[in-house]
């Protein structure tokens, strides 16, 4: 299957875990993706700049990463998917990782060696993922973990994580008022009644699960950016739900490590 982004077509990888459950899931999924957009008042906005953006559907993308374990016990980029705001996929390639790969993780990621073999490298999987995200609102869960991985960064005030909105967050126990980040599966299940990760992974399945969530807190969420924007002055009153560090989109210059506490 391929997948045409811009002026080039993307492979779609053909592996899938669960092809049934999968199946099922992908239709429920895609038929509950319907929803009226919602638009705020239009204004500039530099990646730079801490203020909301315009959210429509083409403004907004779902991202997913997998990872295996390389040299040193560290994580690395195996797959990355990337789907629009109504759910269609953008980009699905299996990315061959730079380091000698020690486990595959596939009971989790999904991946196996044969699925590597004649996968994209990280440089052009990290250059065209930029591209796609470039002045979009990027939703996912535990984004840090695939911004580690894609050695990449998002403006801070574009971002919709699904693992940091207060709303879609759990207590701690015996933390006093202190929230902690529910598991996707967790909040697919809560939020969508849709039962996904119940084995291997699939990350076009996990994004759009994340996308979907978001959407049916869209108003609400948008608000609660609107209100943060204007009433925090610091960091911490602008973080908006988000994580990462609110810096350009970059890449390997940066110097981050590949790693992260699991794929969410």
């Amino acid at each position: 299957c391929h997948v045409t982004t811009g002026n080039k077509t993307m492979v779609k990888p053909s592996h899938s875990s669960s092809p049934g459950r999968q199946q099922s899931n992908w239709a429920k999924l895609q038929k509950t993706l319907t929803r009226k957009p919602l638009v705020q008042k239009k204004r500039r906005v530099d990646h730079d700049d801490d203020a909301p953006v315009s959210v429509r559907p083409r403004s907004v993308v779902a991202m997913d990463c997998e990872m295996v374990e390389v040299s040193g016990g560290r994580s690395a980029l195996a797959r990355c998917s990337v789907v629009d705001g109504d759910g269609k996929v953008l980009y699905d390639e299996f990315v061959r990782p730079k380091e000698k790969i020690v486990d595959f993780r596939t009971k989790y990621s999904g991946i196996r060696a044969k699925d590597l073999k004649s996968a994209t490298s990280f440089d052009e999987c990290q250059r065209d993922v930029a591209r796609l995200l470039s002045k979009k609102v990027l939703v996912g869960h535990a984004l840090k973990n695939d911004f580690d991985a894609l050695l990449l960064s998002h403006p801070r005030h574009a971002l919709r994580d699904t693992s940091k909105y207060p709303p879609l967050m759990r207590l701690a126990k015996n933390r006093g008022s202190r929230k902690k980040p529910r598991k996707l599966r967790d909040l697919a299940k809560a939020e969508l009644d849709l039962d996904i990760q119940g084995g291997e992974h699939s990350s076009v399945e996990d994004a759009t699960a994340a996308l979907r969530i978001y959407l049916k807190h869209q108003a609400q969420w948008e608000a609660f950016v609107m209100r943060r924007t204007r009433g925090g002055g610091g960091a911490r009153g602008r973080r908006l739900g988000g994580a990462g560090e609110g810096r350009r989109l970059g890449g390997a210059g940066e110097g981050r490590r590949l790693g992260g506490a699991g794929e969410g």
